[in-house]
C-alpha cells in the first residue's frame, strides 16, 4: 500500500519533469522503477486507490511516447477505460469527469499511435465532449491535437484542420508554449 502510493506519487512528480531540461534524468528514473510502477498501477486499479491510479496512467503517456512500448500504454489505458467506460453521456458520479476525459484522450492518442484511426477518432471525440462540458480549454486543446491527426487519416481534412487550429489558438491564448512545439 505505501509502496504503491509512493510509486503513483513518483509518476505524478515525473510527468511535468518529462517536459523540462532534466527529461533524461526522469526517463532513466522511470525506467529504473518501471516494475514498481506496474505493481503500483495493478494495486491501484484492482481496488487499492483506484482514483490515484486512474490519474497516474494518463500521466505516463509522454513517457510511453518517448520510450514505448505503445502496447503497454494501450494495455494500461484500456484498463483505466474499463473502469470508467467510454460513453461521455454515462457519468455515474463515481469518478471525476476529468479522469474520464483524460483517459479517453489518452486512449485516443494510443490508438492513433498504434494505427487504429477510427477508434482514435471515436475516443477523442468522446473526450472532447467531456472537456467542453468541463469548460477546460487546456484539456480540449491537447485532445484537439490527437483528434486532428485522426481526422487526417480518415480523410476528414476540413474537420482535422478545424480541430488543429482551434487547439493551436487555445494553446496560444493560454500561453502554453511547450505544447505548441509538439
Amino acid at each position: 500500500t505505501r509502496h504503491a502510493v509512493y510509486f503513483v506519487d513518483l509518476v505524478h512528480t515525473a510527468e511535468p519533469q518529462l517536459r523540462g531540461p532534466n527529461v533524461l534524468v526522469w526517463l532513466d528514473c522511470i525506467d529504473e522503477e518501471f516494475a514498481n510502477i506496474r505493481k503500483a498501477f495493478t494495486w491501484s486499479i484492482n481496488g487499492g486507490n483506484v482514483e490515484d491510479g486512474l490519474l497516474a496512467i494518463p500521466q505516463m503517456l509522454f513517457y510511453w511516447m518517448l520510450r514505448g512500448p505503445f502496447e503497454e500504454a494501450y494495455a494500461w489505458v484500456n484498463k483505466g477505460i474499463a473502469v470508467v467506460g467510454t460513453d461521455p453521456d454515462s457519468m455515474d458520479g463515481v469518478w471525476p469527469i476529468e479522469i474520464k476525459a483524460e483517459l479517453l484522450s489518452n486512449a485516443g492518442a494510443v490508438e492513433w499511435l498504434l494505427g487504429d484511426y477510427p477508434r482514435s477518432y471515436k475516443l477523442c471525440l468522446a473526450s472532447a465532449q467531456l472537456w467542453e462540458r468541463l469548460g477546460n480549454p487546456f484539456g480540449r486543446a491537447r485532445n484537439d491535437f490527437w483528434l486532428s491527426l485522426a481526422c487526417g487519416w480518415l480523410k476528414q481534412i476540413e474537420d482535422g484542420r478545424m480541430y488543429r487550429m482551434r487547439g493551436i489558438c487555445t494553446l496560444r491564448e493560454l500561453g502554453e508554449r511547450w505544447h505548441l512545439g509538439l
